[in-house]
């Protein structure tokens, strides 16, 4: 079995629509895969509706933002038997016209400040949320600007950013295991401070398996050892070159075994 747990559609920043997503999945060679857009579970039924067609087991997740002492901490959640609750839906709702309201902001600051083409009406129209990404994306095909050009005006360095609403970590963890979901420390190596104190936090497992030169899988292995944590592994697809390909990563047999035992999934063995 193969498995890569971490994945975006289009209901987050990633340019593959659910059904390109799994299909893509299918191609690849999985036997198991996650969806876990940011902060949202809207595309998770969707999502779900596929597994019958591509006879691929898919688990609904999501990938909260959290902050802790000013470091952004992601939080893979996976849903036990693949149920979502209400209040899941509820706070992806709030975290969804969050988002869209910061980055509408951010979108017109930008043009009034640098002067560049962005319709604000098409970028809504084109996206089920709006996020930094979408923006660069949108800067990029309206306006003779380079991929650089157009992540710095949409970077923390740009003089229209404004701060992302993220949830402290604490609180994210308890939202994600009072709703039944596992709680993943996602990517590890690329959180820059705090991480001794991060990794003693109530995680269920940790993304050892990153697609991601930064990765060191056996320290992260060993943390998951020492800390009694399971071990996953994450693509980070987005559908472009800014993270991982499907399946670059993956768990493989009795890793995988172990989380959807957890999960209370079934599958053959």
């Amino acid at each position: 079995m193969k498995a890569d747990f971490h994945s975006h559609s289009t209901y987050s920043d990633g340019k593959s629509n659910i059904y390109e997503l799994v299909k893509r999945a299918k191609e690849k060679g999985l036997d198991a895969f996650a969806l876990t857009d940011h902060d949202t579970v809207f595309g998770c039924d969707e999502f779900a509706k596929l597994q019958a067609e591509f006879n691929i087991i898919l688990i609904k997740g999501i990938e909260l933002s959290c902050d802790y002492n000013g470091e952004t901490v992601h939080v893979v959640g996976l849903f036990k038997n693949n149920i979502i609750s209400e209040e899941m839906y509820n706070f992806s709702t709030i975290q969804t016209e969050q988002r869209k309201n910061r980055s509408i902001n951010m979108a017109k600051k930008i043009k009034d400040i640098y002067n560049v083409d962005i319709d604000i009406d098409l970028l809504i129209k084109e996206n089920k949320i709006i996020t930094r990404k979408n923006i660069v994306n949108h800067l990029i095909k309206h306006n003779n600007l380079s991929l650089e050009e157009a992540k710095f005006l949409g970077s923390k360095r740009s003089k229209a950013y404004i701060p992302s609403v993220k949830i402290d970590l604490k609180e994210g963890l308890d939202l994600l295991h009072r709703n039944n979901a596992l709680a993943i420390l996602a990517h590890p190596c690329l959180i820059d401070n705090y991480l001794d104190e991060i990794i003693k936090m109530d995680f269920d497992g940790i993304e050892a398996k990153y697609a991601n030169i930064k990765n060191d899988y056996n320290y992260f292995k060993n943390i998951a050892d020492n800390r009694g944590f399971f071990i996953s592994a994450g693509s980070d697809y987005h559908g472009d070159k800014s993270h991982g390909d499907i399946a670059d990563v993956y768990l493989v047999d009795k890793e995988v075994e172990l989380v959807l035992d957890k999960l209370e999934i079934k599958y053959d063995n």
